[in-house]
């Protein structure tokens, strides 16, 4: 019930999007729901270490590893699965295939241009929790002989998984955003207007650059941005290839776009 009020109340904050993400790098926004996974785990497993008995800790912290950290990741998934989709129905100009797209009295939230923020800040939070799980295992098993040390140290392995994979799902979803926003200008790609001018490729990059990777920059911690730079790189990559992929020949005037493209994406993502 502690995990379920807290999931809750996190979910609805973050999917009203109410809360204008502030434009001041240390004002992260947070949902706050790690912490209160942390207060859960450090509440019971100081209770149970009182009863001096090693093997209940460790049923409890395998309780706390398969169920509520699994609860904490399905959850957020579904939140982030159910966001995305209305920020891809959003992007769409066919009023009628938007109605198909939405479900009963659903609705794309006018605020919904907070997303990419939001996400940002949820897996901030995965990579706190995912820090203070590290943390607090290792100190909670001082003190134990090996074989439950072993074990704890197995789960919570099981653990921090979900939070970093739930962190790197955050990733996923904001290269998918990116992708959104930018896929449909690559559709110009080996066209008469892309061997005349760059302005395809220039808007393409000012997007992934302006638009998504700075902004992490200035929003999340370092260690996550290596992980996003590799999501959105694939992904944009990934979605140039197949366009050449259609061309069945590389006439000169082909190697001499695609030279040119090849510097300036490598002048961006460099």
């Amino acid at each position: 019930k502690w995990i379920d009020t807290a999931l809750e109340k996190a979910v609805a904050r973050f999917e009203s999007l109410s809360e204008a993400p502030s434009d001041r790098r240390e004002d992260r926004l947070s949902f706050q729901v790690s912490q209160d996974v942390m207060l859960i785990l450090s509440s019971n497993t100081k209770n149970i270490r009182t009863l001096g008995d090693a093997s209940v800790l460790v049923q409890y912290f395998g309780f706390f590893a398969n169920d509520i950290m699994r609860k904490y990741q399905d959850i957020w998934v579904s939140a982030l699965d159910k966001m995305t989709k209305l920020w891809v129905i959003s992007r769409m100009t066919d009023a009628k295939a938007k109605g198909k797209m939405l479900k009963g009295d659903e609705q794309v939230n006018e605020n919904i241009g907070y997303l990419p923020r939001y996400i940002t800040n949820l897996s901030n939070d995965c990579l706190i929790l995912t820090d203070a799980l590290e943390r607090d295992f290792d100190s909670i098993t001082s003190g134990l002989n090996e074989v439950h040390t072993h074990k704890l140290l197995e789960l919570k392995q099981v653990a921090t998984n979900h939070s970093i994979e739930l962190g790197a799902y955050c990733l996923q979803k904001l290269s998918s955003l990116a992708l959104e926003d930018y896929g449909l200008m690559m559709n110009d790609l080996f066209t008469k207007s892309w061997y005349k001018s760059s302005t395809i490729i220039d808007s393409v990059l000012n997007v992934i650059d302006e638009e998504y990777l700075m902004p992490f920059i200035d929003f999340s911690y370092p260690e996550l941005l290596v992980s996003l730079f590799d999501f959105i790189t694939d992904d944009f990559l990934l979605r140039y290839l197949s366009m050449l992929n259609y061309r069945r020949s590389f006439e000169k005037k082909i190697v001499d776009s695609l030279e040119r493209d090849g510097h300036k994406i490598m002048d961006v993502l460099q």
